[in-house]
């Protein structure tokens, strides 16, 4: 399997397992100050952490299903339409705080729920621990 498009090069030879183990920066386009902000930030500091974010994760599932668990919403929004709140920043799911927003824009351009759940960075990290069987 090709995943020269997903792997940094240096990381290229390891084994799915050991990928899911790696730092962020194994993935093809985190810097290593973006996976720095990750790990301040979410306590993210490997591929698989990535992958296994229920944040990340959860903005996934409205990106794809369609639906608002309203208690995880931000009060302010969660009277809004789906489209919209999609469309607003991570700061809509009242678990995400104002310096994790910031850190997911200035480490991988993330200003919006939408942008969060639907991000390759992180979908690659997801499909990694599938082929990884985890």
């Amino acid at each position: 399997m090709d995943l020269s498009h997903v792997i940094a090069d240096e990381y290229r030879e390891q084994a799915i397992g050991q990928l899911v183990a790696a730092p962020l920066t194994a993935l093809r386009g985190v810097t290593p100050e973006a996976a720095e902000r990750l790990r301040e930030a979410f306590k993210i500091d490997t591929v698989g952490a990535l992958g296994r974010n229920i944040l990340f994760r959860f903005a996934e599932a409205m990106a794809v299903m369609g639906s608002v668990k309203n208690d995880a919403v931000h009060p302010d929004w969660g009277e809004e339409p789906l489209r919209d709140v999609l469309d607003r920043p991570p700061t809509v799911v009242k678990y995400v705080t104002p310096e994790q927003a910031s850190a997911l824009e200035s480490s991988l351009g993330i200003t919006t729920l939408r942008e969060m759940g639907t991000n390759p960075i992180f979908l690659r990290a997801q499909a990694l621990l599938v082929l990884a069987a985890e």
